[in-house]
């Protein structure tokens, strides 16, 4: 007797959108985190495998060093890299015109291609209306930084506006 190999195929667009949504409000809220992320004073909870997805820097460091932690170089900006962080849960960012090359320089660190290419196309002024970019309201730059207190009992910062200058939003 042959059997039916016919399947059907369903696909649910907004699955995979939804699901970021979500892993980014447990990291806003500091739930099933497994991985800190500190510069300088400042400490960002995520998920290992958010990470790993956006950034082959991250990767490395989840894969071949297992870290639990990762320490990156006090020279880096910590809105910046914040920012980056967001966008690893949301698919866009949001950056400061004053700041498109200290997120190029952090994306490059961080082995951000995506991020690297936006980032020259906008210093070399080639961007177009194709790349769908907005200018948005400046954002304010505040010395007390929304913190989220996390299981373990430490305050991890959760996301905030800096800078006040103007913004690129990629959409």
């Amino acid at each position: 007797m042959e059997s039916d190999t016919k399947a059907l195929r369903v696909e649910f667009p907004d699955f995979s959108c939804s699901i970021l949504q979500k892993l980014n409000q447990q990291r806003q809220r500091g739930q099933l985190c497994d991985i800190i992320v500190s510069i300088g004073g400042h400490q960002y909870r995520a998920h290992r495998a958010v990470l790993a997805a956006s950034s082959p820097y991250f990767c490395d460091q989840v894969l071949l060093k297992n870290s639990a932690r990762v320490v990156l170089p006090e020279v880096m900006n910590p809105c910046v890299f914040e920012g980056l962080l967001q966008s690893c849960y949301t698919g866009s960012l949001t950056l400061p015109t004053c700041e498109v090359v200290a997120f190029l320089t952090a994306a490059s660190f961080l082995q951000m291609w995506h991020v690297v290419d936006k980032c020259t196309e906008l210093l070399e002024g080639n961007t177009s209306r194709s790349h769908k970019t907005s200018l948005g309201l400046g954002c304010r730059r505040s010395s007390q930084a929304q913190q989220h207190p996390s299981p373990d009992g430490e305050s991890h910062h959760g996301d905030r506006g800096d800078e006040a200058c103007p913004r690129v939003k990629w959409l």
